[in-house]
């Protein structure tokens, strides 16, 4: 484990490296700069180089460095102005105020207390994936609380990403940010694809107060309300007192040489460094934390890079300047790591459009918590400076959101990447992912953009995806192809068709990442597949009417979908001989748990008998699977239908007196039941008889031919006339036949004798 820069390698650089040959060295002071006995002044001040600003931010609290244009923006002390000035230097009050009034007028920013009281109320809201740790005290005895947020339930080793926040007191949007990202985390897991596995499969720790005692100093809006540094009150007195906890940290604490000014040794600077190395609470608290949740990858000599395969992120927030930084801050050379950890700052600054720099091209610093993690660790190390120089410290809450988003992505790709990031950064990203179940549910399609635009601009490669299980847990990748036939391009869309036959009904998640040409495989990012559960009932089950020969009867079916989305149906009727149509045919886009009714129309055969049956089968096929169905079996049957035919309707005869006269009739059986049929004259009149004269049973279509005998009256008068209405009856049902007879005329006979006379 190293503890210090190597003196050698700071004295290595060249003067003619940073620019020092042409420049004299900045005036000394005997005794340390008197405490404010004023409110400070927001100065704009001049400088001529690189050596001159190291002398600046040595003594000053520099707030912004515009090296183009040569001046810094310093919170001072009114006397210090005077000697700015006497030094040669353009120096102008800022103008503007940066001075909140109180943080009651910045209602987007939470106190301590109330900071500390949603961590509580996080975790007991989640305490599955949360852990709540004390890791140390301030110095004046206040909790410096981590949550831990990972599933607890899955207790592999996991890659740790690690946030802290303000560390300087006054920089107060850190601390939002830093708990907006904790809402983030614990609000959408289960919900984002992305962050239920990062909580499952990594640990993010997240202090959301490195120095609460220099927040609880800027809360109440007094002149000292751009309280930098801790509230250790051993050193200086007057509104000045305390550590600048970025400069205290125990690797390379000031380790620059003493004309860089990278940080000071008077009390009363507000880039103080303390007495000796991690002497304050708050340092020891986060340092030791990182120590016991980090393994140490450092191997001497320190000129070496740690292995590429070293794990861990850490990023340190602050404000402002727009800026992601990485070590080194106490050297102009490159860190020995430096391809990663500048592509995994380059990567992060393309999600909040800041400028990347390594942490000494913004000036020089020695002590601070990056350098350290990194230094002493091998942890890929950050500075995330917040907000514009029109931001100040104090944004304003209507850019609360446009402040803090942006780094929410940064944070997560920081997650992403946090078991290797010194390679995955390297690598394309996965954007677009999707999984979308063919239209029968056998199959998905798994689809994504694979994009290196933002990591090297190199060709992707190849792609693939995991079901389930990721690769570092033993999961089987199955390899995409490029959507338009061939890896040509930095940015592919790529698809692969996957089997779910396999898989249980219910939500699983898919891991796609893309390679590079260079061989970089890039972060993982994830997608739900929803493996749905058919179901379909049909009521009744089973239903039985009745019909009429020739009629149509009607089911009515009540379709309900009892799985868990939407599906469409496909009716199939089957086993029947009689007409049948079901309407309406499919029944389409059912929701779960919703229901259509069918109507199912019959109709009975007019040749059917009496008591014939007609069984139809309705199947109806969810579409979703194609398997699962329902039916219902309809049994249709003909009523008993009696019926009865005599004809002729009419008939006329004529007959003798005294003379029967016979007519001769046809009895049909036209209902669908044999019947028992009799004859009858229903009105009174001549004798009239039947043949047969008594019942007589007919089967279905059957006849046969009816004899009736009139009898003219022996007294009747020749043309007289009778009409008998005859009456066939069967069981239910009649038909008649009217009959008209007539008596005949008188008839003259002549005789004729031959006689054969002799």
């Amino acid at each position: 484990m190293k503890t210090s820069l190597c003196w050698t390698m700071v004295l290595s650089l060249t003067l003619s490296a940073v620019g020092l040959a042409a420049l004299s060295l900045p005036p000394t002071y005997a005794q340390p700069p008197p405490p404010f006995s004023q409110p400070p002044m927001i100065l704009r001040i001049s400088f001529s180089g690189p050596q001159d600003l190291r002398s600046l931010t040595g003594r000053l609290d520099v707030w912004e460095v515009h090296h183009d244009e040569g001046y810094i923006i310093a919170l001072a002390p009114p006397a210090e102005q005077a000697r700015l000035a006497a030094e040669g230097r353009t120096v102008n009050v800022h103008p503007g105020s940066f001075h909140p009034d109180t943080i009651p007028d910045y209602p987007c920013y939470r106190t301590i207390v109330e900071l500390y009281a949603d961590l509580q109320t996080i975790h007991a809201d989640h305490p599955a994936i949360t852990e709540l740790i004390d890791i140390g005290d301030s110095f004046e005895g206040r909790n410096i609380w981590v949550i831990r947020i990972t599933n607890q339930a899955i207790t592999a080793t996991k890659p740790i990403f690690f946030l802290i926040a303000n560390i300087h007191g006054r920089e107060l949007i850190t601390n939002e940010t830093a708990m907006v990202f904790v809402d983030y985390l614990t609000d959408n897991y289960g919900v984002d694809p992305d962050v239920t596995w990062l909580v499952d499969h990594h640990e993010i720790h997240v202090s959301v107060s490195a120095n609460p005692d220099g927040h609880v100093k800027n809360e109440p809006g007094q002149p000292w309300a751009w309280w930098r540094k801790n509230a250790n009150d051993n050193f200086c007195t007057g509104g000045s007192e305390g550590v600048d906890l970025n400069r205290n940290s125990t690797f390379d604490w000031n380790s620059c040489p003493a004309s860089w000014y990278c940080s000071s040794g008077s009390e009363c600077s507000e880039v103080f460094r303390g007495p000796s190395a991690g002497s304050e609470a708050e340092i020891q608290a986060v340092e030791n934390y990182a120590r016991s949740i980090f393994p140490d990858q450092r191997d001497d000599p320190f000129s070496a890079a740690v292995p590429l395969t070293a794990t861990g992120v850490f990023i340190t927030l602050h404000s402002y300047s727009n800026l992601v930084l990485w070590p080194w801050g106490s050297s102009y050379d490159p860190a020995p790591n430096d391809a990663g950890l500048s592509a995994l700052g380059e990567k992060m600054a393309t999600f909040n459009g800041y400028t990347p720099k390594q942490a000494s091209g913004f000036y020089p610093t020695d002590g601070c918590t990056d350098d350290t993690t990194y230094g002493e660790l091998g942890i890929a190390s950050y500075t995330f400076e917040i907000g514009s120089s029109s931001d100040g410290f104090y944004p304003s809450c209507s850019r609360y959101d446009a402040l803090i988003q942006p780094n929410i992505l940064a944070f997560t790709y920081a997650a992403k990447v946090a078991r290797t990031p010194y390679l995955t950064s390297h690598g394309p990203d996965a954007l677009n992912v999707t999984a979308s179940l063919v239209r029968v549910l056998s199959s998905a399609l798994v689809t994504a953009t694979v994009s290196d635009a933002d990591n090297g601009n190199q060709g992707v490669a190849a792609a693939e995806f995991y079901v389930d299980v990721p690769p570092w847990d033993g999961g089987v990748p199955a390899a995409m192809s490029a959507s338009d036939g061939a890896f040509d391009g930095v940015s592919e869309t790529v698809e692969a068709t996957l089997d779910t036959t396999g898989l249980s009904p219910g939500r699983h998640i898919l891991f796609v990442r893309g390679q590079d040409t260079d061989g970089y495989w890039g972060p993982f990012s994830a997608t739900w597949l929803k493996v749905h559960t058919s179901g379909v009932t049909v009521e009744p089950v089973a239903a039985a009417l009745m019909g009429d020969p020739g009629a149509t009867v009607t089911y009515t079916l009540r379709i309900t979908n009892t799985g868990d989305y939407t599906d469409s149906y496909e009716i199939a009727v089957t086993g029947h001989t009689w007409p049948t149509v079901a309407v309406p045919n499919p029944v389409l886009d059912l929701g779960p748990d919703a229901s259509a009714d069918v109507t199912v129309s019959v109709t009975v055969s007019p040749s059917a008998l009496a008591g014939e049956r007609d069984v139809a089968t309705v199947t109806v096929t969810s579409q979703g699977d194609g398997l699962t169905s329902g039916n219902s079996v309809l049994t249709t049957t003909a009523n008993a239908v009696y019926g009865v035919l005599l004809t002729p309707e009419t008939a006329a005869l004529g007959g003798d007196l005294n003379s029967a006269v016979t007519y001769t009739l046809q009895v049909s059986n036209s209902g669908n039941i044999t019947d028992t049929y009799s004859l009858s004259r229903l009105s009174s009149g001549w004798p009239t008889t039947f043949s047969p004269s008594g019942i007589f049973t007919l089967g279905v279509s059957a006849w046969r031919s009816i004899g009736v005998y009139v009898t003219t009256p022996v007294t009747g008068t020749r043309g007289e006339q009778d009409v008998a209405t005859v009456q066939v009856a069967g069981t239910g049902v009649s038909d008649t036949s009217t009959l008209t007879t007539t008596a005949a005329p008188y008839r003259v006979y002549l005789y004729f004798v031959v006689r054969n006379y002799p």
